[in-house]
């Protein structure tokens, strides 16, 4: 069960928005809504929102001038695209724009339900990452200028911070190998096997560190990628397909400014290259 969230419903038409603001109550939430996408940036610079619900299709400013808008000044808050099914590529395009999802009409509870939780998700595990990345590079520089003065325990809170590191970047692995039951345990398997073949090359530290770091987040990507597409069951599409294949790229951005990923990024961003 989701902890209540404040959920903002945008859309020019009244049925519309009773409609998804009652569904979205039922499902435990706190919604809100406004009628045209001016009155909802007003909205997000009065109060706490956490996911936007939007139309498309708006007169005046549009749902994706509104999308540019949130993800220019709010990053932090997800947003899902309603759109009807005959505009599906504009609603590709919104995700390209940074919308985590979209919704065709008509729609009902259950598509909403998953959809919302889907983005909530995705939106708790990227700012419980930031959080645990920015203490753990603040723990890193307090221990560092304590090494400074006593080098004598500096083998010790090596070992330490490794083991923290590498603790992390597991329990990230084993996260995102979660969303696709059937690559459970994926990213850990890729991981050894690219290490035992790396030793049997004659390859040692700090490569090898590097070599199981990257290949142990090579899928890391895959969080910026829709479960529209990521779970599909059938082929994808090739706009879905031009989606797919971004991972790298995305996966490589995520970890661009990490220092202790320095050597593992190159991994991430062309593990696909052929």
């Amino acid at each position: 069960m989701h902890e209540p969230r404040d959920i903002l419903v945008v859309d020019d038409d009244p049925a519309i928005r009773a409609l998804l603001v009652e569904i979205l109550r039922d499902g435990g939430h706190r919604p809100s809504e406004a009628m045209s996408a001016t009155s909802a940036l007003a909205r997000l610079c009065e109060s706490s929102v956490d996911l936007v619900v939007s139309d498309i299709d708006m007169p005046g400013m549009d749902g994706l001038d509104l999308l540019r808008a949130i993800k220019s000044s709010r990053p932090d808050v997800e947003v899902i695209m309603l759109t009807a099914l005959s505009d599906l590529e504009t609603a590709m395009r919104s995700m390209r724009l940074g919308a985590t999802d979209y919704l065709t009409k008509p729609f009902n509870f259950e598509q909403v339900r998953m959809t919302v939780a889907r983005a909530l998700d995705h939106r708790r595990l990227v700012l419980e990452n930031r959080t645990y990345r920015e203490g753990l590079e603040k723990r890193v520089a307090e221990r560092t200028a304590a090494l400074e003065r006593k080098t004598g325990e500096a083998e010790e809170l090596y070992r330490r911070l490794d083991r923290s590191y590498q603790t992390t970047l597991e329990a990230l692995a084993t996260a995102l190998d979660t969303r696709d039951a059937e690559t459970l345990g994926h990213s850990v398997r890729v991981a050894s096997f690219a290490v035992a073949v790396a030793e049997r090359m004659g390859v040692g530290e700090p490569a090898l560190t590097d070599i199981y770091r990257g290949a142990l987040l090579h899928d890391v990507g895959k969080i910026g990628i829709p479960d529209a597409i990521l779970r599909k069951p059938g082929k994808l599409t090739a706009a879905e397909w031009h989606e797919m294949r971004k991972h790298p790229e995305i996966g490589a951005r995520m970890l661009e400014g990490i220092r202790f990923l320095s050597g593992a990024l190159p991994i991430v961003l062309y593990h696909q290259a052929r």
